[in-house]
């Protein structure tokens, strides 16, 4: 393996850890967004009782109305089943609402809205009671109480319904904040990694290249002075090790230069000092 290709082993292991990183947060942006998902859907499906139970009980209501109202009275087994449906459709609505109410995520606000429908609905409840008990007493009376029932009912209906919108709208809301929170979370994330991929092939590149090019020209220079040549390097500024030793190669070279000049100057005086002494002989 070359050296350039050993300096970019480093990085490129760094850069493939870091993609599975990068993955494993992604996936638990998306378990977050499922988990918050699901408890919505758990709201809603709360929300979508509630309202089914302020229609149940409209339907009870009406019978009741129309029993001790209308009809001025019914037989007693009669109103004892409407009054018992009705309790029973009160108490699965103020359940329903208890159940909503123990959610952790409720504002101070939301806790006092539902405190007062479940006031709501136990007033309602005893007034209907006491309508029909008084109907045995005092039918006047009776139709009086169901009368201001009625208007205790429409305004509790009123309300279940508006604080139902209140909270969808709400909860809609919620996560259409965070579907654009998640969006730009994985969009940011993606283009952070694909600048930091960017970055680090970058900066390993050119780190690569200012210690390997020094390097090999160096061993390219020692080939060659090994193969008996002496080559001359252009001089470069000594910025780090590389080229420090390049530098001392390239000076090494030039005077193993000279000093082959000199042996060969010493080597054509000899030789001609030689000759001389050979001549006079």
């Amino acid at each position: 393996m070359k050296i350039r290709q050993k300096i970019l082993a480093a990085p490129a292991i760094a850069l493939g850890l870091m993609i599975p990183l990068v993955g494993y947060g992604g996936f638990a942006l998306h378990a977050q967004r499922q988990a918050m998902t699901n408890v919505v859907n758990v709201r809603n499906a709360a929300l979508d009782g509630a309202y089914t139970h302020i229609l149940d009980l409209a339907g009870v209501h009406i019978q009741a109305y129309r029993y001790v109202s209308w009809l001025g009275r019914a037989d007693d087994k009669v109103l004892a089943n409407v009054q018992k449906e009705l309790k029973g459709l009160v108490q699965a609505a103020r359940d329903n609402l208890k159940q909503i109410g123990e959610a952790q995520n409720l504002t101070e606000g939301e806790r006092q809205q539902i405190a007062k429908l479940l006031a709501d609905y136990e007033g309602y409840a005893k007034l209907v009671a006491s309508a029909v008990d008084m109907g045995d007493v005092d039918q006047a009376a009776a139709n009086q109480m169901m009368q201001t029932s009625d208007e205790r009912f429409r305004a509790l209906h009123k309300a279940v319904k508006g604080w139902i919108a209140e909270e969808k709208s709400m909860i809609a809301e919620t996560v259409a904040h965070s579907d654009r929170s998640f969006a730009l979370l994985m969009a940011a994330g993606g283009a952070l990694t694909l600048v930091a991929l960017l970055a680090s092939t970058l900066a390993s590149l050119w780190i690569a290249r200012r210690i390997a090019a020094p390097l090999v020209a160096a061993a390219d220079m020692a080939e060659r002075m090994a193969d008996g040549h002496i080559v001359a390097v252009p001089s470069v500024p000594v910025t780090d090790e590389a080229t420090a030793m390049l530098t001392s190669l390239s000076r090494m070279s030039s005077n193993l230069g000279k000093l082959l000049a000199h042996v060969n100057d010493v080597a054509v005086h000899v030789e001609t000092a030689s000759a001389d002494i050979a001549s006079i002989n």
